[in-house]
């Protein structure tokens, strides 16, 4: 018997026939299978490949289309056949391309067209990932764990790879579990703007945060933190500097929630070494930053109330002078909180500071009276706005004629504003039709490496 199929002719014995017939009997949505779900990967700095095996179960020629979900995602070719496989898989290469992921969670997916079905194979990068989302890992594993339970139970993967899957990802959810703990009471305690004791504690919380001080020494004295920055940008969309951020990559618990290190560093006495590297590298970058270009730029760092009970000014002088950059290119940011500890020793930091030339910052800033009163001290020349104030700009008319009035107040006192945690064009908007006029967020980009933040400087230049 003779078969012709998209222009192929296909001669048939007794035998193929009876094989071809069963398989025309079987399902169709299993014709293909997937050996595994999805993908997941962490932090990734150059491209990276992947690979992943497409199963037949029965026997003929059919096409295969591949499409990519993701601009992060690149297959080397676009389609191929049921000819392509070695008995019964094929084995699928992609690549994913680092420069194309952004912070926090990228999501894409391979997607495998056949005449009768699509399945679909899923790749997730975390990078660089705002720590909201390391909080909502626990809950991203878990997922993952019953998608693949639902696929094995489908027949599209196998018991020993579901098993092997389920069995390391429960690991890696031991090891976060108690951590996310620590993080979540950090962020209560915040949010009701109370105090906390972490390290004397003596249940599970305690034994991490004594863990975690002993490695952040070490750490410090190894040079393993390091900085990222994040730009920010004018309503002409020129980037104008960015925000050295502090970063800590732990070797067991991955990225370190940014208080908890700050946190730790104060109760155990790190917090002046640990700030000696952020002003070496901030002002090393700067310098970078200058000869690549130009010096019409500034970088903020972040101080607390505590960071001003040592000489922090005396160095952050001396270390400007030794690499011969400018008091007005290195601008400091301390929270509002922090401003209002009223502090005779804060206070007399903070004027040294402004009076060697930094342009001094308020973060967080609120509409408290007593915040609106520091305002009026000429101490300050930059607000940030309160991120609370940023997220709902859309859809709360109270934040609305809360930033309207800070922007008012701030422009006659000739105070800039700029505004975080922009992520949209429409936040950017409602914000600029407001009277804001400089932001930073993920709109633009997420904190970067310093060669990355250089080339986004290069080219929103204007």
């Amino acid at each position: 018997m003779e078969l012709n199929d998209n222009m192929r002719k296909w001669s048939l014995g007794e035998q193929a026939m009876e094989e071809f017939m069963v398989g025309i009997k079987q399902k169709e949505c299993i014709f293909l299978t997937l050996q595994g779900e999805g993908m997941l990967f962490e932090d990734l700095t150059e491209s990276t490949k992947g690979t992943l095996t497409l199963m037949k179960n029965t026997w003929g020629y059919m096409p295969i289309k591949i499409e990519t979900v993701g601009d992060f995602i690149r297959v080397s070719r676009p389609e191929i056949s049921t000819e392509d496989f070695v008995g019964n898989a094929h084995e699928i290469e992609y690549v994913v391309r680092a420069e194309k992921l952004h912070g926090g969670r990228n999501y894409g997916a391979l997607k495998f067209v056949t005449p009768y079905e699509t399945l679909t194979y899923e790749v997730e990068v975390l990078q660089n990932q705002e720590y909201d989302e390391d909080h909502r890992m626990p809950e991203l594993l878990m997922a993952q764990i019953v998608k693949e339970y639902v696929g094995y139970m489908a027949g599209r993967v196998s018991r020993d790879h579901w098993v092997d899957s389920a069995i390391e990802k429960m690991v890696t959810l031991r090891k976060l579990e108690p951590l996310n703990e620590v993080i979540k009471t950090i962020q209560e305690k915040e949010e009701l703007n109370e105090s906390y004791d972490l390290l004397s504690q003596s249940n599970r919380n305690g034994q991490i945060c004594r863990m975690l001080r002993h490695d952040l020494k070490t750490a410090i004295e190894n040079k393993e933190l390091y900085l990222l920055i994040q730009p920010q940008v004018d309503e002409n969309g020129k980037c104008v500097g960015g925000e050295a951020l502090l970063r800590w990559k732990h070797p067991f618990y991955g990225f370190i929630y940014p208080p908890l290190i700050i946190y730790l560093a104060k109760e155990s006495g790190l917090l002046e070494d640990m700030e000696k590297f952020i002003i070496d590298s901030a002002v090393s970058s700067i310098v970078e930053i200058s000869r690549q270009c130009g010096p019409n730029f500034k970088l903020s760092i972040n101080l607390t109330a505590k960071s001003l009970l040592w000489d922090v000014d005396k160095y952050i002088d001396e270390t400007l002078k030794k690499y011969n950059v400018p008091a007005s290119q290195l601008w400091i940011e301390i929270t509002e909180q922090d401003v209002l500890a009223k502090s005779t020793m804060v206070l007399e930091k903070l004027n040294n500071l402004k009076a060697q030339g930094h342009v001094m910052m308020i973060d967080d800033f609120g509409m408290g009276h007593t915040s609106i009163l520091y305002l009026q001290s000429s101490n300050f020349g930059v607000v940030k706005l309160d991120g609370s104030l940023v997220k709902d700009i859309l859809t709360n008319t109270t934040n609305q004629q809360i930033v309207s009035s800070i922007v008012t107040l701030a422009d006659r006192l000739h105070i800039k504003i700029i505004a975080e945690f922009v992520e949209t064009v429409e936040q950017r908007d409602k914000l600029l039709e407001l009277g804001c006029k400089w932001y930073q967020g993920y709109l633009y980009e997420k904190p970067v490496q310093l060669a990355e933040f250089i080339d986004f400087m290069e080219e929103h230049s204007l």
